[in-house]
């Protein structure tokens, strides 16, 4: 068995591909912090994003675990943070938007593929082990 060999499963495969592209963008997000000189944030970004893309390739436990928690985390903190009377008086002015447009295009972006990729790595947990180089 290859170290790097994709999952059989094409939706499980497709969903790590997200996963793995979320990554790879937060990590470009972080070298931009590097640049901007915010070094130790920069870099410990880099190095946690990294490390989460790469044990979500490999199917490691550990890293569907922090990817859940960070899946679950946006799935509760995004709407509540979108809909609260804060969030209108200080991001969104003094005419905010009604919540249907708050709903549609700033929540379910983010709501709705968390939700999928949460169904689909509780779906497949079978599939993730806890060492690098198992047989199984």
């Amino acid at each position: 068995m290859k170290i790097s060999s994709p999952p059989d499963i094409p939706e499980l495969r497709w969903t790590l591909i997200a996963l793995v592209i979320a990554c790879a963008w937060v990590v470009f997000r972080s070298a931009l912090r590097v640049i901007d000189g915010d070094y130790l944030e920069g870099f410990l970004g880099i190095a946690f994003w990294v490390i989460l893309a790469a044990g979500l390739w490999l199917r490691i436990v550990l890293a569907r675990w922090v990817a859940l928690t960070i899946l679950w985390a946006i799935v509760f903190v995004i709407p509540l943070g979108t809909i609260n009377p804060f969030a209108a008086m200080d991001e969104l002015g003094p005419y905010p938007p009604p919540v249907w447009k708050l709903l549609l295009f700033y929540v379910s972006p983010w709501v709705i593929p968390s939700l999928f990729a949460i169904h689909v790595l509780g779906k497949h947990k079978q599939t993730f082990r806890w060492r690098l180089f198992s047989t199984a």
